[in-house]
């Protein structure tokens, strides 16, 4: 996947696991209604969908979609 691909797939499960439609790279995933049960479907779809392993941890660390993204985008070259 080009990092352009990654950054659209990192979206759509984002949006999916909130049920948001547009959110801004900005907000956080716990301040969007992300509890520890969302990250984990939201970690396992990221795996599934983008073959990237993201821990528990580093969405802590990268809690915004634009770092989550990044983040990942960085560990699937």
């Amino acid at each position: 996947m080009t990092e352009s691909e990654v950054q659209v797939a990192v979206a759509e499960v984002w949006a999916e696991v909130l049920g948001v439609e547009g959110a801004s790279d900005a907000r956080d995933f716990f301040e969007l209604g992300g509890d520890s049960l969302k990250a984990i479907e939201l970690l396992f779809a990221l795996e599934q969908r983008v073959g990237v392993e993201v821990d528990a941890g580093q969405l802590l660390e990268h809690p915004s979609l634009g770092e989550l993204q990044d983040y990942v985008a960085s560990q699937s070259r």
